[in-house]
């Protein structure tokens, strides 16, 4: 009994003192940065996409997106809705001469950019809404439960803030601007406008305003492009052509160097 015991002990032992060694070895910096890539190489799990199925489309097709479980396909003036099998679902045609779609994760919205005529269209093909802003629409977001729209005119442009049933919340004039980004916070009580300067020196600029329109602060950033802003809370996280940029009580509170990024997303 006892040498069985001996025995358990002097293979614990042996065991520490293994362990005792190989943390030893690599316990400086570069066989540590070697332990962990041989950890992670052995703990990553390998991830395929699998096809679960192939559907041929008509080439003459310029948007596509998703209904839920269906798939929207704008092409020409036209918006068709199919199911995974090709059941067309739903066929609508608008009399557009600019037709485009923004496909969200609240509605969807299929517009003529240029007269402004915005459809707002539910997840199974129904329009909800409908809204007129009678000026060329540049662009259009999602933002939470409302969108913002960048309209534009021979007088000035506009970044049209709309909560629900296409109430316009806010109408802000531009004018002699380069817009790069825009976004509203949660809670609905301010909104950015980022811009961008080229005269004497390339900069970006992050304008921060409350919903009456009252100027609350500006960032800039040099010799860079603002691609990405929005807000957190009460902070802002920017993404440049060449940083990520957290921005904390009106101040950039850090920054990370990045480079040949396209794009963001943010998860909870």
């Amino acid at each position: 009994m006892e040498d069985n015991r001996n025995k358990d002990h002097k293979g614990f032992k042996i065991f520490v003192l293994l362990l005792l060694v190989v943390v030893i070895i690599f316990i400086n910096k570069g066989n540590h940065t070697k332990f962990i890539e041989a950890y992670q190489s052995l703990t990553i799990r390998d991830k395929r996409l699998e096809k679960i199925e192939s559907i041929d489309l008509n080439p003459d097709i310029d948007k596509v997106g998703l209904f839920q479980k269906d798939i929207g396909i704008l092409s020409g003036d036209k918006l068709s809705i199919i199911d995974i099998n090709h059941v067309l679902i739903l066929e609508k045609q608008f009399n557009f001469k600019d037709p485009d779609i923004v496909f969200g994760q609240e509605a969807s919205y299929i517009m003529d950019k240029s007269t402004g005529d915005i459809y707002i269209i539910n997840n199974v093909g129904e329009t909800v809404e409908r809204l007129i802003l009678d000026n060329e629409i540049s662009n259009l977001i999602e933002n939470g439960d409302h969108i913002i729209v960048h309209t534009k005119s021979d007088d000035e442009d506009h970044i049209v803030i709309l909560g629900d049933n296409g109430v316009i919340l806010k109408l802000h004039p531009i004018k002699d601007m380069n817009i790069l980004t825009y976004n509203v916070d949660k809670s609905k009580e301010k909104y950015l406008i980022s811009n961008l300067i080229v005269k004497d020196q390339l900069k970006s600029q992050i304008h921060t305003y409350s919903m009456d329109g009252e100027l609350l602060n500006i960032n800039e950033i040099d010799n860079e492009i603002i691609i990405f802003s929005k807000f957190v809370n009460e902070d802002l996280i920017v993404l440049s052509d060449k940083c990520l940029y957290y921005i904390k009580d009106e101040k950039i509170h850090w920054r990370k160097s990045l480079s040949n990024v396209q794009d963001i997303i943010l998860n909870d």
